[in-house]
Formats: structure tokens, C-alpha cells, sequence
């Protein structure tokens, strides 16, 4: 009978391991693998730093971001924090403004005849 409980005390630290630091670590690695997925020029980015620009070229392990008028420095892929847009993005937002007006258009209420 000591045997079980100890067993299942075991099982169940394992199990709580587990769920505290591999399934977070894997959120966290999914997340971290979309944010390098958005990186795209012109996209604009916030690192680790504070410093806010806006992604003119991306090498292997790093990018250039523009901060400032005729101010592009080069910072490491890990520096970025997040990002927002790209290239696609102005695409992507004028095809669901054309598709809400459509909508906009489908949704107007017809009066009541009596």
C-alpha cells in the first residue's frame, strides 16, 4: 500500500512538471515562430530595446529598420519583440475593407409594407 501512494504521488509530480514548464515552453516557441514568420519588409517592428522602425531589409540573422528619416540601424532578428504588418498586410486590409462594404450594402434593412 506505501508503495502505490508513493507511485502515485511520482506520477503525479511528473505530470505537473509537465503542465508547468514543457506545454508554456511550447506556446512560447509556437509564438516566437510566428513572429518570425511576420517579419516582412516594411513591417514595423518594437525590440526588446523600446526602439520602434519600420523593417527595410532582412538578412540571415538580422534586419535593418528605419527609425528615423535617413537613421536605418541593423539589429538581430532575436531583438524584436513584435511586428506588425508587411508587404501583404495593405493588400490584405483594402480586400476586407471592399468585402465590409459589400457586407455594409447586404445589411440594409428594406421598410415594412403594410
Amino acid at each position: 500500500m506505501n508503495q502505490t501512494t508513493t507511485i502515485i504521488y511520482l506520477a503525479f509530480f511528473v505530470v505537473m512538471i509537465v503542465f508547468l514548464f514543457y506545454l508554456p515552453s511550447r506556446k512560447q516557441k509556437q509564438e516566437r515562430q510566428r513572429l518570425m514568420a511576420a517579419i516582412k519588409p516594411k513591417a514595423k517592428v518594437t525590440t526588446i530595446g523600446g526602439i520602434l522602425g519600420t523593417i527595410t531589409k532582412i538578412k540571415e540573422d538580422t534586419v535593418i529598420i528605419k527609425i528615423a528619416n535617413n537613421v536605418e540601424i541593423e539589429i538581430l532578428k532575436s531583438a524584436i519583440r513584435n511586428a506588425e504588418g508587411g508587404k501583404d498586410v495593405a493588400e490584405k486590409k483594402q480586400k476586407e475593407e471592399s468585402e465590409e462594404t459589400v457586407n455594409d450594402v447586404e445589411d440594409v434593412v428594406e421598410p415594412e409594407v403594410k
